[in-house]
């Protein structure tokens, strides 16, 4: 079973974001090499975050080629089932990695450009609360079955929580956080001695890396 065109149309969607990702990446690197201005931690958070985005590419493809994503649950034998499951789980746990590597990349970067103490303070403990709530995330989703292997094999007993509601409120942490993300340079660039169109262009510019 081949990918659905429905399933083509996300695995070149995707690749085109990716591929542009990796472009992005390396131009980044480039620049830190011409300049010399030595590599920091969002750097290497930015690296890792594009590894496991290539990742998530590779999963997507086999989702849609082997794992069925795109046909009717009619469609498919119980052995393509069992790997759309399988899959998607392995896709579930990439990108509970994913999420915070790529907000504290970015909140890392903005700790190499603004070095007030209390600035410092308050990017470090949104780095702490970034990752123990994404920790607990990852943790939820090894444990929303027990045993796990009861969430894509329908002949294993075993006891399932609904994955949607996690989901969903990991969603809304992770809205709010890309909101607060975008909010916490923009005293520190209203500080700066610039015009006030300078500022604007500053603001701009971190909002457009935001999204």
């Amino acid at each position: 079973m081949g990918p659905s065109p429905k399933g083509k149309e996300m695995i070149v969607i995707v690749s085109v974001l990716v591929g542009l990702t990796c472009l992005s990446m390396t131009l980044r690197f480039v620049a830190r090499v011409k300049r010399r201005t030595g590599f920091g931690v969002d750097d290497c958070l930015c690296f890792v975050a594009v590894v496991l985005m290539l990742g998530m590419l590779i999963e997507l493809i086999l989702w849609c080629s082997i794992g069925g994503n795109g046909y009717h649950v009619s469609d498919l034998n119980t052995r393509t089932i069992e790997l759309f499951y399988q899959i998607f789980l392995s896709s579930q746990f990439t990108y509970f990695v994913l999420t915070p590597v790529i907000k504290i990349s970015f909140i890392c970067f903005y700790r190499r450009l603004f070095t007030t103490k209390h600035f410092l303070r308050f990017t470090f403990g949104l780095n702490i609360l970034i990752a123990a709530w994404s920790s607990g995330i990852f943790l939820a989703c090894a444990l929303q079955c027990r045993p796990l292997r009861a969430y894509w094999d329908i002949n294993v007993k075993g006891r399932c929580f609904s994955a949607t509601t996690y989901i969903i409120v990991n969603q809304a942490f992770n809205v709010l956080m890309d909101f607060v993300i975008l909010a916490v340079p923009v005293p520190m660039i209203w500080r700066l001695h610039r015009s006030w169109q300078d500022k604007l262009a500053l603001n701009a510019v971190f909002a457009l890396g935001g999204l």
